[in-house]
C-alpha cells in the first residue's frame, strides 16, 4: 500500500504505541479504534464488514468509516487504515485478500454489534487529533486526493 493515509497510519510513531499497548494493529483487533479516530476527525458514520453467517449475531470483522461520494449521492466512500475505497471496492479487498467471499456490507452499522469489542475513546481521541495535524479537514471532495485511493 502506497496510500499517504496508510503510510500514516502504520508509521512506527503511529502504530508502535497503539501496538504496544494492545498487543494488535488496526486489522486484527484495533479497527474500533481507528474507524472511530476518523469519525471524530471527519464526520460521517460507522460501517462494518461481517460474515453472511453472523449477520444476526453481535459481532463484526471489520470497522470502517463512511462518508457520502460526492461524485454520486447514491454511493458512500469508505475509509480505514488502507485508504479510500468504493463499497464494491472495498467487498472485493475482503473477497480476494481477506478470503472472506460472503462478506457483507452494513452501513450505517447496528451499534449493537460493537458492545463489548476494543473501544478506548482516549486513543480515538489523540489518533484523530494526529490525523488532523498530518492531513487538515479535507473536504468530501478532497478525501481520495489527500488520502490516497489505494484500491
Amino acid at each position: 500500500m502506497n496510500s499517504h493515509l496508510y503510510r500514516f497510519a502504520h508509521s512506527r510513531r503511529i502504530l508502535t504505541p497503539f501496538v504496544s499497548h494492545y498487543g494488535c494493529g488496526w486489522f486484527d483487533g484495533g479497527c474500533f479504534i481507528f474507524a472511530r479516530a476518523l469519525q471524530l476527525w471527519l464526520g460521517g458514520r460507522l460501517a462494518v464488514i461481517v460474515r453472511q453467517e453472523l449477520l444476526h449475531e453481535q459481532t463484526f470483522d471489520h470497522v470502517v468509516l463512511s462518508l457520502p461520494d460526492v461524485n454520486d449521492f447514491q454511493k458512500f466512500l469508505y475509509v480505514d487504515a488502507d485508504g479510500v475505497a468504493t463499497g464494491d471496492e472495498l467487498l472485493e479487498c475482503w473477497d480476494t485478500r481477506n478470503r472472506l467471499p460472503d462478506a457483507a456490507l452494513e452501513d450505517p452499522a447496528d451499534h449493537v454489534r460493537f458492545v463489548g469489542h476494543l473501544d478506548k475513546e482516549s486513543w480515538s481521541r489523540w489518533l484523530a487529533h494526529e490525523l488532523k495535524n498530518r492531513f487538515g479537514v479535507p473536504g468530501v471532495r478532497e478525501l481520495p486526493r489527500v488520502l490516497g485511493r489505494t484500491r
